[in-house]
Protein backbone atom coordinates (compact mmCIF):
# COMPACT_ATOMS: atom_id res chain seq x y z
CA UNK A 1 0.00 0.00 0.00
CA UNK A 2 1.60 3.62 -0.75
CA UNK A 3 1.73 6.10 1.34
CA UNK A 4 1.61 9.57 0.96
CA UNK A 5 3.76 12.06 2.88
CA UNK A 6 3.44 13.11 6.89
CA UNK A 7 1.77 9.65 7.23
CA UNK A 8 -1.46 9.90 4.82
CA UNK A 9 -2.15 6.84 3.15
CA UNK A 10 -5.21 5.64 0.93
CA UNK A 11 -6.57 3.75 4.03
CA UNK A 12 -7.08 6.86 5.92
CA UNK A 13 -9.81 8.37 3.10
CA UNK A 14 -10.84 4.52 2.09
CA UNK A 15 -14.95 4.17 3.51
CA UNK A 16 -15.51 8.48 3.46
CA UNK A 17 -17.36 9.90 1.36
CA UNK A 18 -16.18 11.96 -1.82
CA UNK A 19 -16.95 15.52 0.13
CA UNK A 20 -15.23 14.00 3.49
CA UNK A 21 -12.37 12.87 1.33
CA UNK A 22 -11.51 16.27 -0.12
CA UNK A 23 -11.66 17.90 2.94
CA UNK A 24 -9.94 15.82 4.98
CA UNK A 25 -7.04 15.83 2.29
CA UNK A 26 -7.70 20.26 2.57
CA UNK A 27 -7.12 19.90 5.77
CA UNK A 28 -3.72 18.38 5.52
CA UNK A 29 -2.59 20.40 2.82
CA UNK A 30 -3.21 23.33 4.82
CA UNK A 31 -1.15 21.72 7.73
CA UNK A 32 1.68 21.43 5.55
CA UNK A 33 1.24 24.83 3.78
CA UNK A 34 1.48 26.30 7.47
CA UNK A 35 4.08 24.33 8.03
CA UNK A 36 6.27 25.03 5.25
CA UNK A 37 5.65 28.94 5.98
CA UNK A 38 6.98 28.13 9.08
CA UNK A 39 10.41 26.56 7.94
CA UNK A 40 10.36 29.69 5.19
CA UNK A 41 9.95 32.12 8.13
CA UNK A 42 13.01 29.93 10.43
CA UNK A 43 15.40 30.14 7.36
CA UNK A 44 14.63 33.97 6.30
CA UNK A 45 15.38 34.66 9.76
CA UNK A 46 18.62 33.25 9.96
CA UNK A 47 19.73 35.87 6.76
CA UNK A 48 21.96 38.43 7.67
CA UNK A 49 19.82 41.31 6.79
CA UNK A 50 16.76 40.09 9.37
CA UNK A 51 19.54 39.54 12.20
CA UNK A 52 19.62 43.83 12.33
CA UNK A 53 18.47 44.91 15.20
CA UNK A 54 15.05 46.74 15.29
CA UNK A 55 16.53 50.23 16.73
CA UNK A 56 18.78 50.70 13.53
CA UNK A 57 16.22 49.31 11.35
CA UNK A 58 13.55 51.79 12.76
CA UNK A 59 16.00 54.23 11.95
CA UNK A 60 16.65 53.31 8.77
CA UNK A 61 12.73 52.92 7.80
CA UNK A 62 12.44 56.50 8.89
CA UNK A 63 15.02 57.89 6.72
CA UNK A 64 13.27 56.62 4.18
CA UNK A 65 10.39 59.60 5.00
CA UNK A 66 12.49 62.20 5.46
CA UNK A 67 11.05 65.43 4.04
CA UNK A 68 12.10 69.27 3.40
CA UNK A 69 10.75 71.99 5.16
CA UNK A 70 7.88 72.92 3.16
CA UNK A 71 6.93 69.05 1.94
CA UNK A 72 3.35 69.27 0.89
CA UNK A 73 4.52 71.87 -1.62
CA UNK A 74 5.99 68.49 -3.68
CA UNK A 75 5.29 65.35 -4.48
CA UNK A 76 5.70 63.24 -1.64
CA UNK A 77 6.23 59.34 -2.39
CA UNK A 78 5.02 57.42 0.43
CA UNK A 79 4.72 54.34 -0.95
CA UNK A 80 8.36 53.23 -0.04
CA UNK A 81 6.76 52.66 3.78
CA UNK A 82 4.59 49.49 2.48
CA UNK A 83 7.50 48.53 1.02
CA UNK A 84 9.71 47.66 3.51
CA UNK A 85 6.93 46.11 5.43
CA UNK A 86 6.85 43.34 2.90
CA UNK A 87 10.54 42.11 2.59
CA UNK A 88 9.56 39.34 5.71
CA UNK A 89 8.00 39.26 9.17
CA UNK A 90 10.75 40.70 11.18
CA UNK A 91 10.48 44.21 8.87
CA UNK A 92 7.00 44.35 9.08
CA UNK A 93 6.89 44.05 12.65
CA UNK A 94 9.16 46.89 12.97
CA UNK A 95 7.69 49.19 10.00
CA UNK A 96 4.50 48.50 11.86
CA UNK A 97 5.91 49.74 15.28
CA UNK A 98 7.94 52.46 13.84
CA UNK A 99 5.60 55.71 14.38
CA UNK A 100 7.92 58.07 12.15
CA UNK A 101 7.30 55.87 9.51
CA UNK A 102 3.40 56.91 9.56
CA UNK A 103 3.59 60.41 10.11
CA UNK A 104 2.44 60.86 6.36
CA UNK A 105 -1.86 60.92 5.92
CA UNK A 106 -2.01 62.07 1.99
CA UNK A 107 -2.20 60.95 -2.00
CA UNK A 108 -0.04 61.56 -4.26
CA UNK A 109 -2.71 61.80 -6.57
CA UNK A 110 -5.72 63.54 -6.57
CA UNK A 111 -7.85 60.87 -8.31
CA UNK A 112 -7.94 58.93 -5.10
CA UNK A 113 -9.53 59.69 -2.06
CA UNK A 114 -8.34 58.52 1.39
CA UNK A 115 -9.92 55.55 3.19
CA UNK A 116 -11.16 56.38 6.70
CA UNK A 117 -9.84 52.82 7.66
CA UNK A 118 -6.42 53.90 6.25
CA UNK A 119 -6.64 56.81 8.10
CA UNK A 120 -7.18 55.33 11.14
CA UNK A 121 -4.61 52.93 10.58
CA UNK A 122 -2.12 55.68 9.90
CA UNK A 123 -3.30 58.17 12.99
CA UNK A 124 -2.91 54.73 15.37
CA UNK A 125 0.57 53.60 14.21
CA UNK A 126 1.96 57.24 13.81
CA UNK A 127 1.61 57.92 17.72
CA UNK A 128 2.92 60.08 19.43
CA UNK A 129 4.23 61.93 16.65
CA UNK A 130 3.50 64.47 14.41
CA UNK A 131 1.89 64.66 11.68
CA UNK A 132 1.79 65.92 7.89
CA UNK A 133 -1.25 65.83 6.30
CA UNK A 134 -2.67 66.79 2.83
CA UNK A 135 -6.85 66.20 2.23
CA UNK A 136 -7.93 66.47 -0.76
CA UNK A 137 -11.79 65.96 -1.18
CA UNK A 138 -11.53 64.56 2.41
CA UNK A 139 -15.04 63.02 3.53
CA UNK A 140 -16.94 63.96 6.65
CA UNK A 141 -15.14 60.74 8.25
CA UNK A 142 -12.15 61.55 7.64
CA UNK A 143 -12.48 65.19 8.51
CA UNK A 144 -13.84 63.98 11.64
CA UNK A 145 -11.24 61.89 12.61
CA UNK A 146 -8.22 64.29 11.64
CA UNK A 147 -10.18 66.89 13.80
CA UNK A 148 -8.51 65.57 17.58
CA UNK A 149 -5.25 65.49 15.96
CA UNK A 150 -5.17 69.13 14.60
CA UNK A 151 -2.42 69.12 18.26
CA UNK A 152 -0.29 67.03 16.29
CA UNK A 153 -0.01 68.22 12.94
CA UNK A 154 3.08 70.08 12.02
CA UNK A 155 2.18 69.78 8.08
CA UNK A 156 -1.18 70.64 6.47
CA UNK A 157 -3.10 71.38 3.36
CA UNK A 158 -6.38 71.41 2.59
CA UNK A 159 -8.22 71.18 -1.16
CA UNK A 160 -11.29 71.42 -2.10
CA UNK A 161 -13.61 70.76 0.42
CA UNK A 162 -16.73 68.37 -1.17
CA UNK A 163 -20.54 69.25 0.00
CA UNK A 164 -21.03 68.06 3.52
CA UNK A 165 -17.44 68.84 4.10
CA UNK A 166 -16.62 71.76 6.48
CA UNK A 167 -12.41 72.48 7.44
CA UNK A 168 -13.87 75.48 9.23
CA UNK A 169 -14.10 73.11 12.00
CA UNK A 170 -10.72 71.94 11.67
CA UNK A 171 -8.97 75.16 11.49
CA UNK A 172 -10.56 77.14 14.75
CA UNK A 173 -8.76 74.06 16.28
CA UNK A 174 -5.69 75.22 18.18
CA UNK A 175 -2.12 73.74 16.81
CA UNK A 176 0.83 74.28 18.41
CA UNK A 177 3.13 72.46 16.62
CA UNK A 178 1.55 74.21 12.74
CA UNK A 179 4.46 75.21 11.07
CA UNK A 180 3.01 75.17 7.48
CA UNK A 181 -0.55 75.45 5.89
CA UNK A 182 -1.80 75.24 2.38
CA UNK A 183 -5.30 76.01 1.37
CA UNK A 184 -7.37 75.59 -1.72
CA UNK A 185 -10.98 76.03 -0.43
CA UNK A 186 -14.03 76.70 -2.11
CA UNK A 187 -15.17 79.13 -0.12
CA UNK A 188 -13.49 83.10 1.10
CA UNK A 189 -10.76 82.33 4.02
CA UNK A 190 -12.05 83.67 7.34
CA UNK A 191 -9.24 82.29 9.85
CA UNK A 192 -8.98 83.32 13.46
CA UNK A 193 -5.36 82.90 13.45
CA UNK A 194 -4.59 84.85 16.81
CA UNK A 195 -3.18 82.46 19.55
CA UNK A 196 -4.47 79.50 17.64
CA UNK A 197 -1.09 78.79 15.44
CA UNK A 198 1.73 79.81 17.40
CA UNK A 199 4.06 78.56 15.22
CA UNK A 200 3.23 78.59 12.32
CA UNK A 201 5.38 80.29 9.44
CA UNK A 202 4.65 79.52 5.69
CA UNK A 203 1.14 80.31 4.62
CA UNK A 204 0.11 79.25 0.88
CA UNK A 205 -3.55 80.61 -0.09
CA UNK A 206 -4.14 79.67 -3.81
CA UNK A 207 -7.56 79.15 -5.83
CA UNK A 208 -9.29 80.90 -2.63
CA UNK A 209 -11.11 84.07 -2.39
CA UNK A 210 -9.50 86.66 0.14
CA UNK A 211 -11.90 89.07 1.95
CA UNK A 212 -10.93 92.68 2.62
CA UNK A 213 -11.08 92.14 6.34
CA UNK A 214 -8.71 88.82 5.83
CA UNK A 215 -8.14 88.94 9.98
CA UNK A 216 -4.38 87.70 9.80
CA UNK A 217 -2.25 88.01 13.09
CA UNK A 218 -0.22 85.18 13.66
CA UNK A 219 3.05 87.06 13.43
CA UNK A 220 4.93 83.96 13.35
CA UNK A 221 4.59 84.17 9.50
CA UNK A 222 7.61 84.74 7.52
CA UNK A 223 6.26 82.81 4.40
CA UNK A 224 3.05 84.16 2.50
CA UNK A 225 1.72 82.97 -1.19
CA UNK A 226 -1.27 84.01 -2.70
CA UNK A 227 -1.78 82.18 -5.58
CA UNK A 228 -4.45 82.61 -8.38
CA UNK A 229 -7.52 84.02 -6.06
CA UNK A 230 -10.23 83.49 -7.21
CA UNK A 231 -11.50 87.36 -6.91
CA UNK A 232 -8.32 89.94 -7.98
CA UNK A 233 -7.24 91.99 -4.79
CA UNK A 234 -6.40 95.73 -4.57
CA UNK A 235 -3.51 97.12 -2.95
CA UNK A 236 -4.86 98.62 -0.11
CA UNK A 237 -6.21 94.70 1.34
CA UNK A 238 -2.43 93.57 0.55
CA UNK A 239 -1.03 96.21 2.54
CA UNK A 240 -3.39 95.48 5.43
CA UNK A 241 -2.33 91.71 5.33
CA UNK A 242 1.22 92.87 5.46
CA UNK A 243 0.93 95.29 8.35
CA UNK A 244 0.21 92.39 10.58
CA UNK A 245 3.17 90.65 9.29
CA UNK A 246 6.46 92.24 11.15
CA UNK A 247 8.72 88.82 10.13
CA UNK A 248 7.75 88.09 6.98
CA UNK A 249 11.10 87.17 4.22
CA UNK A 250 9.76 85.60 1.65
CA UNK A 251 6.15 87.07 0.06
CA UNK A 252 4.94 85.41 -3.78
CA UNK A 253 2.09 87.16 -5.35
CA UNK A 254 0.53 84.83 -8.59
CA UNK A 255 -2.00 86.54 -10.50
CA UNK A 256 -3.86 88.83 -8.21
CA UNK A 257 -3.54 92.00 -9.17
CA UNK A 258 -6.68 93.63 -10.82
CA UNK A 259 -6.70 95.20 -14.29
CA UNK A 260 -7.19 98.84 -13.41
CA UNK A 261 -5.34 100.27 -10.36
CA UNK A 262 -7.51 101.34 -7.40
CA UNK A 263 -7.38 103.56 -4.61
CA UNK A 264 -3.76 103.52 -4.01
CA UNK A 265 -2.93 104.14 0.05
CA UNK A 266 -1.03 107.10 0.82
CA UNK A 267 1.52 105.74 3.36
CA UNK A 268 4.76 103.43 2.65
CA UNK A 269 4.96 100.22 4.97
CA UNK A 270 8.52 99.12 5.81
CA UNK A 271 9.38 95.92 5.80
CA UNK A 272 13.16 95.27 6.56
CA UNK A 273 13.14 91.93 6.50
CA UNK A 274 11.59 91.34 3.64
CA UNK A 275 14.61 89.02 1.50
CA UNK A 276 12.55 88.00 -1.74
CA UNK A 277 9.14 89.19 -3.39
CA UNK A 278 8.21 86.94 -6.09
CA UNK A 279 5.19 88.26 -8.77
CA UNK A 280 3.35 86.36 -11.56
CA UNK A 281 1.73 88.47 -13.51
CA UNK A 282 1.12 91.13 -16.61
CA UNK A 283 -1.44 94.04 -14.96
CA UNK A 284 2.05 96.06 -14.70
CA UNK A 285 0.26 99.75 -13.62
CA UNK A 286 -0.95 97.79 -10.75
CA UNK A 287 1.74 95.87 -9.34
CA UNK A 288 4.53 97.81 -9.71
CA UNK A 289 2.26 100.74 -7.86
CA UNK A 290 1.83 98.34 -5.23
CA UNK A 291 5.60 98.12 -5.41
CA UNK A 292 5.62 101.63 -5.13
CA UNK A 293 4.17 101.00 -1.36
CA UNK A 294 6.82 98.62 -0.04
CA UNK A 295 10.00 99.69 1.85
CA UNK A 296 11.94 96.76 1.39
CA UNK A 297 15.75 97.67 1.10
CA UNK A 298 17.02 94.46 1.50
CA UNK A 299 14.51 92.64 -0.99
CA UNK A 300 15.26 90.81 -4.44
CA UNK A 301 12.04 91.17 -6.61
CA UNK A 302 11.14 89.03 -9.27
CA UNK A 303 8.42 89.78 -11.53
CA UNK A 304 7.26 87.01 -14.38
CA UNK A 305 5.08 87.41 -17.20
CA UNK A 306 2.27 84.55 -16.72
CA UNK A 307 3.83 81.62 -19.09
CA UNK A 308 0.38 81.84 -21.14
CA UNK A 309 0.36 85.02 -22.67
CA UNK A 310 2.89 86.48 -24.79
CA UNK A 311 3.80 90.24 -24.74
CA UNK A 312 3.76 92.12 -27.71
CA UNK A 313 6.08 94.84 -28.95
CA UNK A 314 3.61 97.72 -27.59
CA UNK A 315 3.50 96.22 -24.24
CA UNK A 316 7.02 95.38 -23.96
CA UNK A 317 7.34 99.34 -24.19
CA UNK A 318 4.92 99.58 -21.40
CA UNK A 319 6.80 97.87 -19.46
CA UNK A 320 9.95 99.77 -19.91
CA UNK A 321 7.98 103.39 -19.34
CA UNK A 322 6.51 102.02 -16.19
CA UNK A 323 9.75 100.81 -15.13
CA UNK A 324 10.85 103.67 -15.55
CA UNK A 325 8.10 105.81 -13.78
CA UNK A 326 9.24 102.89 -10.69
CA UNK A 327 12.44 103.62 -10.59
CA UNK A 328 11.77 107.28 -10.01
CA UNK A 329 9.27 107.13 -7.36
CA UNK A 330 11.41 104.97 -5.03
CA UNK A 331 15.05 106.59 -5.99
CA UNK A 332 16.77 103.46 -7.34
CA UNK A 333 20.03 103.74 -9.57
CA UNK A 334 20.63 101.02 -12.09
CA UNK A 335 24.18 100.33 -12.11
CA UNK A 336 24.23 96.47 -12.79
CA UNK A 337 22.62 95.09 -15.57
CA UNK A 338 22.25 91.55 -16.56
CA UNK A 339 20.53 89.95 -20.23
CA UNK A 340 19.43 86.30 -20.61
CA UNK A 341 18.32 84.48 -23.73
CA UNK A 342 17.55 81.28 -22.56
CA UNK A 343 16.00 78.72 -24.98
CA UNK A 344 12.50 78.99 -23.51
CA UNK A 345 12.72 82.54 -21.43
CA UNK A 346 13.83 86.35 -21.77
CA UNK A 347 15.08 87.82 -18.60
CA UNK A 348 16.29 91.57 -17.36
CA UNK A 349 17.87 91.74 -14.37
CA UNK A 350 18.53 95.78 -12.42
CA UNK A 351 20.30 96.27 -9.33
CA UNK A 352 22.11 99.08 -7.43
CA UNK A 353 24.66 97.08 -6.14
CA UNK A 354 26.09 93.89 -7.24
CA UNK A 355 24.18 92.02 -4.70
CA UNK A 356 21.58 94.05 -2.86
CA UNK A 357 17.81 95.16 -3.63
CA UNK A 358 17.88 93.04 -7.09
CA UNK A 359 14.53 93.32 -9.65
CA UNK A 360 14.52 90.46 -12.26
CA UNK A 361 12.13 90.56 -15.03
CA UNK A 362 11.23 87.00 -16.89
CA UNK A 363 9.22 86.61 -20.22
CA UNK A 364 9.18 82.92 -20.11
CA UNK A 365 8.53 80.58 -23.16
CA UNK A 366 9.27 84.00 -25.13
CA UNK A 367 11.58 84.09 -28.55
CA UNK A 368 12.30 87.54 -28.78
CA UNK A 369 13.50 89.29 -32.13
CA UNK A 370 15.41 92.11 -32.50
CA UNK A 371 12.59 94.84 -32.87
CA UNK A 372 11.31 93.33 -29.58
CA UNK A 373 14.02 93.49 -27.55
CA UNK A 374 14.25 96.84 -28.48
CA UNK A 375 11.02 97.89 -27.25
CA UNK A 376 12.17 96.48 -23.70
CA UNK A 377 15.24 98.76 -23.46
CA UNK A 378 12.94 101.58 -25.10
CA UNK A 379 12.83 103.41 -21.79
CA UNK A 380 14.85 100.88 -19.67
CA UNK A 381 16.93 103.20 -17.05
CA UNK A 382 20.15 102.37 -17.71
CA UNK A 383 21.68 106.08 -17.95
CA UNK A 384 23.93 105.61 -14.17
CA UNK A 385 24.73 101.94 -15.62
CA UNK A 386 28.31 100.69 -14.23
CA UNK A 387 28.50 96.59 -15.38
CA UNK A 388 26.72 94.92 -18.19
CA UNK A 389 26.57 91.16 -18.67
CA UNK A 390 24.66 89.24 -21.84
CA UNK A 391 24.01 86.22 -24.09
CA UNK A 392 22.22 88.72 -26.42
CA UNK A 393 22.43 91.82 -27.41
CA UNK A 394 21.01 94.38 -30.64
CA UNK A 395 22.43 97.17 -32.78
CA UNK A 396 20.39 99.52 -31.35
CA UNK A 397 21.36 98.03 -27.55
CA UNK A 398 24.91 98.51 -28.68
CA UNK A 399 24.53 102.10 -29.74
CA UNK A 400 22.72 102.43 -26.07
CA UNK A 401 25.28 101.30 -24.03
CA UNK A 402 28.06 103.11 -26.41
CA UNK A 403 27.02 106.30 -25.03
CA UNK A 404 26.74 105.99 -21.52
CA UNK A 405 29.91 107.29 -19.44
CA UNK A 406 29.67 105.05 -16.94
CA UNK A 407 29.92 101.60 -18.05
CA UNK A 408 33.38 100.30 -16.93
CA UNK A 409 32.61 96.59 -17.19
CA UNK A 410 30.99 93.97 -19.74
CA UNK A 411 30.95 90.29 -19.60
CA UNK A 412 29.48 88.72 -22.84
CA UNK A 413 28.40 85.12 -22.76
CA UNK A 414 28.63 83.15 -26.38
CA UNK A 415 29.43 84.53 -29.92
CA UNK A 416 26.49 86.27 -30.36
CA UNK A 417 26.98 89.38 -28.10
CA UNK A 418 30.51 89.67 -29.10
CA UNK A 419 29.80 89.99 -32.75
CA UNK A 420 27.57 92.63 -32.34
CA UNK A 421 29.52 94.55 -30.26
CA UNK A 422 32.75 93.88 -32.29
CA UNK A 423 31.54 93.64 -35.88
CA UNK A 424 28.49 95.83 -35.72
CA UNK A 425 28.30 97.94 -32.65
CA UNK A 426 32.51 98.62 -32.63
CA UNK A 427 34.90 99.41 -29.83
CA UNK A 428 37.07 101.55 -32.18
CA UNK A 429 37.79 105.04 -31.14
CA UNK A 430 36.92 107.60 -34.09
CA UNK A 431 38.36 110.94 -34.80
CA UNK A 432 36.17 112.74 -32.79
CA UNK A 433 34.21 110.25 -30.99
CA UNK A 434 35.32 107.35 -28.03
CA UNK A 435 32.06 104.64 -27.87
CA UNK A 436 32.10 102.98 -24.25
CA UNK A 437 34.88 105.53 -23.56
CA UNK A 438 34.77 104.30 -19.84
CA UNK A 439 35.35 101.00 -20.44
CA UNK A 440 37.76 98.89 -18.26
CA UNK A 441 37.08 95.27 -17.91
CA UNK A 442 35.99 92.93 -21.08
CA UNK A 443 35.29 89.39 -20.13
CA UNK A 444 34.38 86.96 -22.72
CA UNK A 445 33.07 83.37 -22.12
CA UNK A 446 32.77 80.16 -24.74
CA UNK A 447 34.18 81.21 -27.77
CA UNK A 448 34.63 78.54 -29.91
CA UNK A 449 37.50 77.32 -32.82
CA UNK A 450 34.85 78.61 -35.72
CA UNK A 451 34.87 81.78 -34.47
CA UNK A 452 38.31 82.95 -34.73
CA UNK A 453 37.82 85.89 -37.20
CA UNK A 454 35.59 87.46 -34.22
CA UNK A 455 39.01 87.41 -31.75
CA UNK A 456 40.66 88.60 -34.37
CA UNK A 457 38.05 91.26 -34.50
CA UNK A 458 38.64 92.21 -31.02
CA UNK A 459 42.08 91.99 -30.53
CA UNK A 460 42.35 95.10 -34.06
CA UNK A 461 39.65 96.81 -32.17
CA UNK A 462 41.60 96.75 -28.22
CA UNK A 463 44.68 96.94 -30.33
CA UNK A 464 43.27 100.73 -31.64
CA UNK A 465 41.95 101.73 -28.24
CA UNK A 466 45.86 100.77 -27.07
CA UNK A 467 47.43 102.94 -28.99
CA UNK A 468 44.74 106.17 -28.13
CA UNK A 469 45.97 105.22 -24.72
CA UNK A 470 42.34 103.94 -23.88
CA UNK A 471 43.93 100.01 -23.25
CA UNK A 472 41.57 97.94 -20.78
CA UNK A 473 43.00 97.59 -17.28
CA UNK A 474 41.88 93.75 -17.32
CA UNK A 475 40.91 91.26 -20.00
CA UNK A 476 39.18 88.11 -19.19
CA UNK A 477 38.87 84.67 -21.36
CA UNK A 478 37.12 81.85 -20.14
CA UNK A 479 35.85 78.54 -21.53
CA UNK A 480 37.74 79.58 -24.91
CA UNK A 481 40.61 76.73 -25.08
CA UNK A 482 40.97 77.51 -29.03
CA UNK A 483 41.62 81.72 -28.54
CA UNK A 484 45.14 82.49 -28.56
CA UNK A 485 45.45 84.47 -25.17
CA UNK A 486 49.08 85.39 -25.84
CA UNK A 487 48.18 88.00 -28.91
CA UNK A 488 46.18 90.45 -26.29
CA UNK A 489 49.40 90.21 -23.18
CA UNK A 490 50.99 93.58 -24.30
CA UNK A 491 47.70 95.18 -25.28
CA UNK A 492 45.57 95.25 -21.98
CA UNK A 493 46.73 95.97 -18.43
CA UNK A 494 46.21 92.25 -16.72
CA UNK A 495 45.07 88.81 -18.51
CA UNK A 496 43.44 86.61 -17.00
CA UNK A 497 41.97 82.92 -18.27
CA UNK A 498 39.86 80.84 -17.01
CA UNK A 499 38.81 77.05 -17.82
Amino acid sequence: MTRLNWGLSSSTIHGLTLQEAYHKLDDEISQLQERLSSLRSLRNSLAPISKVPTEILSKIFSHTQEHGELPLYEDLDITTRFYVSWVCRHWRNTAVTTPSLWTVISKKSRDVSLRIDFVEALLSRSRPRALVVGLFEPSVEVLKACLPQMCRIQHLRLLSAPRGADFSRLLIQPAPLLASLDLELNSPVQLPFAGVYPHLFHLTVRDTAIHSNFPLTATTITNFRIINPTQPIVAQDLIDILSSLPNLTDLILEKCFPNEVGVVPATRISRPHLQAVSIVDHHLETLFSFLELLDIPQAAVSVTWPEELIASEDELKYFSIILDHYRVQISLEVRHLEIKHGNSDFSVHLSSTPLNHRYSFCFPQQEFSSTEIDALFFALPISDLQTLSANTLTNSNVSEFQELTNLKSIALHGIAPLQELVLWGGLDPEEDWVPFSALEELSIYEVKQQFISEVDSLHRALSSRHLRGLGLAKLVIAQSPAVDVDRFKDIVGALSVVD
